[in-house]
């Protein structure tokens, strides 16, 4: 009865091993393009300037301007360890933009 049992879970070991691998073969791809998504939306949330925590919230939705030849997008956000408010801002090119 043992030996049946220890049969048992090697075969499943090595089924679980297998399959491990073979799923992370075929989805290597997708799983490579999601950490880098990952990563490059983690570097869009700005930090705070006085603490550096990055547990902020945007206060407003952003005023966007024209500057010269860039779009301008000010944000204002709120740092939710020292609650100070600070501005974050985004310029795009003009020769940057598509029509």
């Amino acid at each position: 009865m043992n030996n049946i049992i220890i049969v048992l879970l090697v075969i499943a070991a090595v089924k679980f091993v297998v399959f491990g691998w073979l799923l992370y073969r075929v989805f290597q791809r997708d799983l490579e393009q999601y950490e880098n998504d990952q990563l490059s939306t983690a570097s869009t949330v700005p930090v705070c300037v006085y603490c550096q925590s990055a547990w902020t919230k945007p206060v407003d939705e952003g005023q966007t301007r024209w500057e010269g030849g860039d779009l301008v997008l000010v944000t204002t956000y709120e740092c939710e360890h020292c609650r100070l408010p600070f501005w974050h801002v985004e310029r795009v090119s003009v020769s940057k933009i598509s029509v």
